[in-house]
């Protein structure tokens, strides 16, 4: 596998027959593109966990406000909103189940792509190089 920039990291050998260099470039590839995704879901699955507890402590800390009928702002896209406190709590729990089933199913998907990364690692003796 050496000679190519996505084997340069990898190594790998078969068993029994020798892959051919083109079959070799295109599993480096598959494998290279796979721990990309693994990495980017990682990434997005914490940024998705912040906005979570972000929602939680803020649904938390205007329940604790007193009046009835209190204002609050909510940034939109730029433009400020003006809510009551009760609407948005209503808005900042609907938020927060949608990005909790968001994070459920891309843990999910994470799982399926861990698996074929390491099904791949395990059929072609994938051994990766610092």
């Amino acid at each position: 596998m050496e000679g190519t920039d996505e084997s340069d990291s990898l190594s790998s050998t078969a068993n029994s027959t020798r892959l051919s260099e083109e079959e070799t470039n295109r599993i480096a590839q598959q494998y290279t593109l796979l721990k990309s995704e693994v990495q980017n879901y990682y990434g997005k699955l914490g940024a998705l966990e912040s906005d979570c507890a972000e929602h939680e402590v803020v649904a938390r800390t205007i329940k604790q406000l007193p009046g009835e009928g209190r204002r609050c702002w909510q940034q939109v896209g730029g433009v400020l909103a003006e809510r009551t406190v009760e609407e948005m709590t209503v808005i900042l729990e609907s938020n927060r189940q949608k990005i909790e089933e968001t994070i459920n199913k891309m843990t999910s998907d994470l799982r399926d792509k861990e698996s074929k990364l390491n099904s791949l690692r395990e059929k072609y003796n994938i051994i990766e190089k610092n």
